[in-house]
């Protein structure tokens, strides 16, 4: 049977917490259970969560690759919109640069 755990925390660490875990989709119910159930499986902390920081550092990364490839094998310019809205680019590849 389920059992409860009170336990007592800063009003401010609360608050910031409860913003993170909203940010990941979590409530602090389902972090701390699932933060226990890890413990107990793997004897210490095995994961990682973050904020928005660590997914913004991750599609830099994936942003960077691109243009790099890019600029290596080039692209096709983009033009604007066709006329019924859908996206209009060159003819031929062209190299990117800064």
């Amino acid at each position: 049977m389920p059992k409860s755990i009170a336990i007592r925390i800063d009003d401010e660490l609360k608050r910031q917490a409860e913003t993170t875990l909203d940010e990941l989709g979590l409530n602090m119910t389902t972090y701390v259970i699932s933060s226990l159930k890890a413990l107990v499986r793997e004897q210490g902390v095995p994961f990682e969560l973050t904020t928005k920081q660590r997914a913004n550092e991750q599609y830099q990364s994936k942003l960077d690759d691109a243009f790099e490839d890019l600029v290596s094998n080039g692209g096709f310019e983009y033009l604007g919109k066709n006329e019924d809205g859908t996206a209009k680019f060159g003819d031929k590849p062209v190299k990117a640069s800064l």
